[in-house]
């Protein structure tokens, strides 16, 4: 025999629906924590370029050897690029790690959503999200989505620097000019691609490892 109805002011359905608040709320924190964080590494990696922008302009002004100065600037630029490389690289994996995390919060909000339609019998018109844990719906399938296009802010940036290395290192070595641009090109369209398929490995793992699946992506 079915459980009876349960009341809709009983203890059960009030802990589900503080639940439920909180879930959402922590779902959003992380939205926040992510946009955050990448409005801080858009900052970071920026300020330095700015800075060895307007300490050359200086330098002009003052009259100093250019020669001598633009290669202390050019070994300066190189050991940055090596560090905001690294920090590029934890704030992708932390982006992508966030991610995960809400998969589970959304497979938690749609186990709650669940919950007050089958107790309850709230029509399915009036549920225009999945109710069901395991499903998601975003409108766009998060692999070529927006998530996808996050993550590349960060790949396509850490290219760059990869192909700022490259240039410089290829330099110093006085190769032939063409070389140099070469070099750069080639490393800048290979990071690009293994951010690309990394992003998209990362992606789908912890679609997996959540259990859920995109059922809201257009056809």
């Amino acid at each position: 025999m079915a459980d009876p109805p349960i009341a809709p002011d009983s203890e059960a359905a009030k802990f589900m629906l503080r639940e439920y608040d909180r879930i959402v709320d922590a779902y959003h924190n992380l939205h926040d924590q992510k946009n955050e964080l990448l409005k801080f590494y858009l900052a970071f990696t920026t300020l330095p370029f700015a800075i060895v922008a307007i300490s050359s302009t200086f330098i002009g002004l003052a009259g100093v050897e250019k020669q001598t100065v633009l290669k202390s600037l050019q070994v300066a630029s190189v050991f940055l690029s090596v560090l905001l490389e690294m920090v590029g690289i934890s704030v992708l994996m932390t982006m992508l790690k966030i991610r995960w995390e809400q998969y589970l919060y959304v497979k938690t909000i749609n186990a709650a959503r669940s919950y007050f339609h089958e107790v309850y019998g709230i029509p399915d018109k009036y549920l225009v999200l999945p109710h069901k844990s395991g499903e998601i719906t975003f409108g766009q399938n998060d692999v070529h989505g927006r998530v996808f296009w996050e993550g590349m802010i960060v790949g396509s940036t850490n290219s760059m620097l990869l192909a700022l290395i490259a240039w410089s290192w290829t330099d110093h070595f006085a190769w032939h000019r063409e070389c140099v641009w070469l070099a750069a090109s080639v490393v800048l369209c290979l990071s690009l691609c293994v951010h690309a398929m990394v992003i998209r490995i990362q992606i789908k793992k912890a679609l997996r490892s959540s259990g859920v699946q995109d059922v809201g992506s257009p056809r």
